[in-house]
């Protein structure tokens, strides 16, 4: 694990107070550059201290660090890959005529790589702190493992119907099962969180996972009359047993996520621990740059 601690000046904070700006499932490409420059143009007018990239940055490698770029400025980035990201290009071969990355390629070198060359912070299994307002932020991924599911089917259906749901039965080509990968990633998480809770200068933890942890955010406004279809693709689209091991922690506060491409929040009660507050983050569809300010 890797810890990044900063203190306010060191991230152009004016006074005691941070701003917090937060974008996702931007989906960078020839096809929406120019709203993705829409959004980039709106976080460089709201000048914030952080900015949090929360998966899903670009459709293709090509355009991963591009994205990245437009996004930069004085503030300090966090990024977090989404699964269109770990996307492999291995189908593209024959139109580009080189040797394109597997998703396993993407995820273990060429994403953080490329974060890092892009000036920003490559947020898994990583703690950042700010003790000075006492903040911690960590994040993941969060891959599914098909504990959203609510149709009681068994897991060689549910990885037998993927494909009907997500492009990723396609397009992720490394050799772990959803499942053992979103364990890995859980337990990722659970050790930066461990670390954080420790951690005295701590007070409130803030995180961050590109596929949902909690169902609650599931509403009927976001299902409409569609409930059945949601039912069977939400395996897909949350992990409430990554939700179940962040709301163990009394310091987690907030968490956001993006991968649905709905912009709207609920608050998970956890008595007698103090509510988490949880946002789904739609930047490409809503157009809008999410603004938290810590004090």
């Amino acid at each position: 694990m890797t810890t990044h601690s900063f203190l306010l000046s060191q991230l152009g904070c004016s006074g005691q107070s941070l701003s917090l700006a937060i974008v996702s499932d931007l989906h960078h490409s020839p096809y929406n550059a120019s709203d993705v420059e829409s959004v980039a143009a709106k976080v460089h007018e709201a000048n914030p201290d952080l900015l949090l990239v929360v998966g899903d940055v670009a459709n293709s490698v090509s355009h991963f660090k591009p994205a990245l770029d437009l996004l930069r400025g004085r503030w300090k980035t966090l990024v977090l890959a989404g699964n269109h990201d770990v996307w492999s290009a291995q189908e593209d071969h024959e139109e580009t005529g080189e040797l394109q990355p597997n998703s396993q390629e993407l995820w273990e070198s060429i994403l953080p790589r490329l974060t890092a060359e892009a000036g920003a912070i490559w947020l898994e299994g990583t703690a950042v702190v700010i003790p000075e307002i006492g903040l911690g932020i960590a994040g993941t991924i969060g891959w599914y493992d098909y504990s959203a599911d609510r149709t009681e089917r068994d897991t060689a259906t549910i990885t037998s119907e993927k494909w009907r749901h997500v492009q990723d039965a396609e397009r992720v080509d490394w050799p772990w099962s959803d499942i053992d990968f979103a364990t890995a990633c859980r337990e990722r998480l659970e050790g930066v969180l461990q670390s954080l809770s420790s951690d005295p200068e701590v007070s409130q933890i803030f995180v961050a996972s590109h596929v949902p942890p909690f169902l609650e955010l599931r509403s009927d406004v976001t299902m409409g009359e569609n409930r059945e279809g949601y039912d069977l693709s939400d395996a897909y689209f949350f992990v409430p047993s990554l939700g179940a091991m962040i709301a163990h922690f009394p310091k987690v506060t907030q968490v956001v996520s993006g991968h649905t491409h709905f912009g709207t929040g609920a608050t998970i009660k956890r008595d007698p621990l103090p509510p988490i507050e949880d946002n789904f983050i739609d930047n490409l569809d809503a157009n809008e740059v999410v603004l938290h300010q810590f004090t």
